[in-house]
């Protein structure tokens, strides 16, 4: 309840994203994804099994990400994270 509140009040919240297959991060690890500073990425499931994330992670098509982003910048984190390497430009950078 506490993190819904935070969400509402900040403009931000948690997002699931499914990394599809001939997405740009497919392969990458997580610190060389170009994503805005308002975007942390939390966990990574694969299959059954749910870690933490961090800057060693590497990506797979199929992983669902857990991402917690401002409001204004979450288009281009789901573009990042499932387009073809295209960035979306941040709506105020």
């Amino acid at each position: 309840m506490d993190a819904l509140r935070l969400g509402w009040l900040d403009h931000a919240g948690f997002s699931n994203i499914t990394v599809p297959a001939g997405a740009a991060a497919v392969g990458k690890r997580v610190s060389e994804i170009d994503l805005p500073q308002q975007c942390l990425m939390v966990s990574v499931r694969r299959g059954r099994k749910l870690q933490v994330a961090n800057g060693y992670t590497p990506l797979r098509a199929g992983d669902q990400l857990t991402v917690f982003a401002d409001d204004e910048c979450l288009a281009a984190v789901h573009d990042r994270l499932t387009g073809s390497g295209e960035s979306t430009p941040l709506a105020n950078p």
